[in-house]
């Protein structure tokens, strides 16, 4: 037998134990600080130890230890490229539109604005593919994007009926969500995303008005604060509201007057709010401006704290799950499409063809299969600062796009804070199980 690789111990003296987790299989334990004793023990010299067979057990179900000829980074391997490739579930993000109605300083789709309508004959190629794939697949997941989403209605709702009709013949579980400023997300509207199976919307305030204005204006500089609020207040009983806090060096301090706002009109237990980091993509926004991963994860699990103790519905107690593939990115079955046919890996790509991998319509384009190949065949357990990282199972390399843009600053947020997030996430279950043995 032999010691898991990604096992973390921590001491956890609100119960004078100690805190056992393991990234891989996601196992969580309280051990008393004698077996773990016997634990170090028996790994030091295991024929000279008297380790409990029980105790054996548990840690052998938790993945704390293993047998000697299991290769655990061929387990994530497995794992990882069986997801990566699998034919099940089909992921769809669709620009409807590239054009938009804001002008948001740290936009980084500034350079591929336009007012092009997704045809007729996009559409129906969309619909094609999805009628193609569709009798393999066990559910299928769209994203509505832009640009602004709902500045072409029509086109989510001649997709959704589609889309929904298919999976209904084909007995695929179909869901939806939307990513929009917020601007035009009136109840009427909301009321026919429902519809559409439109579950969630994610809608991005960045602070208190003043604030949030000067960044996130109309194109014509007009103030978008106000309407956006209020259209949050008239639909957050139709659909789930993400509020998402676009945070950088520059408005990072207005967070708490943004908390009291939204507690003031009600929307404390009816929203769901996060911050959003800003990155400079595409020299989108002064670099200078934006947080480190680092700073970001610090300032993220402290504004979540704040607001979960004041009641807000919130990441706190977000628990490390082994992931992979990453995102759309890195899955064979996703994909992003814009109005004009054209395929993308990332979101953050969109607009820009020299990134397309290929055209719904144009067998003619010349796709970059570079790329795609780069998304599609990086192995993080063979990559030598991964595979020698405690935390690989829940992270798997971090951002394909920042990975593949040479960022270093590409890894998850849970190598800069997972000790607290573990014991965070412990004390609320503790807790959770001794209020109900009280009732």
């Amino acid at each position: 037998m032999k010691m898991s690789n990604f096992n973390f111990f921590y001491d956890f003296p609100e119960e004078q134990k100690v805190l056992a987790y393991n990234s891989r299989t996601s196992a969580l334990a309280l051990m008393e600080k004698e077996n773990f004793k016997s634990l170090d023990n028996y790994i030091e010299n295991p024929s000279a130890s008297n380790l409990d067979d029980t105790l054996m057990q548990d840690l052998k179900r938790g993945g704390f230890i293993l047998e000697d000829n299991i290769d655990e980074l061929e387990l994530l391997k497995y794992g990882l490229l069986s997801r990566r490739y699998s034919d099940k579930h089909l992921g769809l993000t669709i620009a409807t539109t590239l054009n938009c109605n804001l002008g948001c300083i740290y936009c980084y789709e500034k350079e591929t604005k336009k007012n092009i309508k997704m045809t007729k004959q996009i559409q129906e190629s969309i619909i094609n593919m999805v009628a193609s794939k569709a009798k393999n697949l066990d559910s299928m997941d769209v994203t509505w994007y832009g640009g602004e989403p709902l500045l072409d209605m029509d086109v989510i709702r001649n997709l959704s009926n589609e889309f929904i009709q298919i999976c209904k013949e084909n007995d695929v579980k179909y869901t939806a969500s939307i990513i929009t400023n917020g601007f035009k997300l009136n109840r009427q509207i909301a009321e026919e995303l429902r519809e559409y199976h439109v579950e969630m919307a994610q809608v991005t305030i960045d602070g208190p008005q003043q604030i949030h204005d000067s960044r996130r204006p109309l194109i014509g500089g007009q103030p978008t604060f106000i309407t956006i609020l209020n259209n949050i207040k008239q639909v957050s009983d139709l659909i789930h509201i993400s509020l998402r806090i676009n945070t950088d060096d520059t408005n990072k301090e207005d967070l708490n007057g943004l908390l009291d706002i939204l507690e003031s009109i009600d929307l404390k237990k009816k929203i769901h709010v996060h911050l959003g980091q800003v990155r400079s993509t595409n020299d989108c926004y002064a670099t200078n401006n934006c947080l480190t991963t680092r700073d970001f994860t610090n300032l993220t699990y402290k504004f979540d704290k704040r607001a979960n103790e004041r009641g807000f519905l919130t990441n706190f107690y977000n628990y490390p799950t082994p992931s992979g593939p990453y995102c759309t990115a890195d899955s064979l079955n996703s994909f992003v499409i814009d109005p004009e046919g054209y395929v993308y890996n990332c979101w953050t790509e969109i607009g820009d063809k020299n990134c397309s991998s290929s055209n719904l319509v144009n067998d003619n384009f010349q796709g970059n299969v570079d790329l795609k190949l780069n998304y599609m065949l990086y192995d993080p357990t063979v990559n030598n600062k991964c595979s020698s990282c405690k935390i690989l199972p829940i992270c798997m390399g971090g951002c394909p796009n920042l990975r593949i843009n040479n960022n270093e600053d590409a890894c998850s947020e849970f190598k800069y804070n997972l000790e607290r997030k573990i014991n965070d996430f412990a004390n609320f279950v503790i807790s959770q199980n001794k209020r109900e043995q009280m009732i």
